[in-house]
């Protein structure tokens, strides 16, 4: 065997490890990489299970506890470079989807969200609410410019 191929088999050999390390990481990486992006106080991920890739975590908005979120990043989102994040919070029936890119952030929102859930986080503002919101086929796009909402009756 000759050097060049010795060469191109540790290198092929190290890139594997990486990648198994890679599917290997855990899902508690989740809240650490959130804290980083806020105050830590506004979204908390506590009791993160599973990998980063596939998990799930019990979600609080500025101390009020929201449910157990589920999440699915696609690796193949990450390799072109444009994260992709299906996600569900349990118990309420909201689900959707989060892309980001380095000129967009896109948002959808599917669901029915029953406002007794959220009451803690409106009465620190002074208010109360009842009754559900619907959202259907509902997305949130911003650019570095400006924001749209666009959704369904």
């Amino acid at each position: 065997m000759n050097r060049r191929a010795i060469v191109a088999y540790i290198a092929f050999g190290l890139i594997a490890l990486g990648f198994a390390l890679l599917a290997q990481l855990p899902a508690s990486l989740a809240p650490r990489l959130l804290q980083d992006r806020s105050d830590g106080q506004s979204m908390r991920l506590d009791d993160a299970r599973g990998s980063l890739w596939r998990g799930s975590a019990e979600v609080s908005i500025t101390g009020v506890r929201l449910g157990s979120l589920d999440w699915y990043l696609s690796p193949l989102s990450l390799v072109l470079l444009s994260p992709r994040i299906d996600w569900q919070l349990d118990g309420t029936g909201l689900s959707g989807r989060i892309e980001l890119d380095e000129a967009f952030f896109i948002a959808q929102l599917d669901g029915t969200l029953d406002l007794k859930r959220i009451t803690p986080l409106l009465v620190r503002f002074g208010m109360d609410a009842e009754g559900r919101l619907r959202f259907d086929k509902f997305q949130l796009t911003s650019n570095r410019r400006e924001a749209s909402l666009a959704g369904r009756d």
